[in-house]
């Protein structure tokens, strides 16, 4: 009785293992309809990179800067101004988001010869890390946004 409870359960951890170590498995986890970065138009792009930038400005004004000089009172319960609860939403992640999407927009433009394109990322390159600098001081730059290269000196770029 003991050698058939071994028998099957031996059995049944053999099929699963076989039939979940197959080699098109990673084939088979590409989304068809998802958006593959070699063919993806910059304009697309850009346009959430602008959105982006226009609403993060757009959130300091209001939101955060002009609550803290008093410039601006929230109605109702907002606490963000008067009882200065501040979150992690103050910090330049958002920012460099924005700048990894911007980088993007900037390749993919150059390799399909969009100059117009490749302009309008330089400026909005140099108008975030101004803003980053403007808000924080000291930022990364020059070794900023190479992370996916791996290493430690671009997981962690230098000020």
């Amino acid at each position: 009785m003991r050698y058939n409870k071994i028998v099957v359960i031996l059995s049944i951890f053999i099929a699963l293992t076989s039939m979940g170590c197959k080699k098109y498995l990673i084939d088979m986890n590409k989304d068809p309809n998802g958006i593959q970065p070699e063919t993806t138009n910059p304009n697309l792009v850009l346009t959430k990179v602008l959105s982006s930038t226009g609403m993060t400005i757009t959130n300091l004004g209001y939101g955060d800067i002009a609550g803290v000089m008093q410039h601006t009172q929230k109605d109702g319960w907002s606490g963000s101004h008067n009882n200065y609860e501040w979150g992690l939403s103050n910090d330049w992640t958002g920012y460099y988001d924005i700048l990894r999407d911007n980088k993007f927009v900037y390749e993919r433009a150059e390799a399909l010869g969009y100059d117009l394109q490749k302009g309008v990322s330089l400026v909005m390159k140099s108008m975030v890390f101004g803003l980053i600098t403007d808000l924080f001081g000291d930022a990364p730059y020059t070794a900023a946004l190479n992370a996916d290269k791996g290493g430690d000196e671009n997981v962690f770029p230098v000020f």
